[in-house]
């Protein structure tokens, strides 16, 4: 994770499985680079396995997106477009208010983001 033009990225490691335990360690770490200031986020799903339905509930409400004013995901494939739908999807039931948007261009994803960035 970093900041960086005041966007938040977020990059998982090689063919993660995210359970609750990670869901929690990495929301948590996102809040402590935070420092209590909301970034737009670009966030790099393609490596991404597998994620528990605890974790995607985790993550899409509460603190999973305090902090996050849009949600940019990359995908590659029609899994991490399913798992980064399913996140979409429950954000915007949860936080209805939260803009998020698949991509598979990381630039045309900065584009998109910039009208976030506060």
């Amino acid at each position: 994770m970093k900041i960086e033009d005041g966007i938040l990225y977020v990059k998982y490691a090689f063919n993660l499985e995210i359970t609750l335990e990670i869901a929690e360690i990495c929301v948590a770490e996102r809040l402590k680079l935070c420092n209590g200031k909301s970034y737009p986020m670009l966030a790099d799903v393609r490596n991404i396995k597998n994620t528990h339905s605890d974790a995607r509930d985790y993550i899409a409400e509460g603190d999973g997106t305090k902090g996050i004013t849009a949600g940019a995901f990359i995908v590659k494939n029609p899994f991490n477009k399913f798992i980064a739908t399913i996140f979409i999807n429950l954000s915007l039931i949860k936080t209805p208010n939260l803009p998020a948007k698949l991509f598979t261009d990381e630039e045309e994803a900065k584009l998109w983001l910039q009208q976030y960035k506060k």
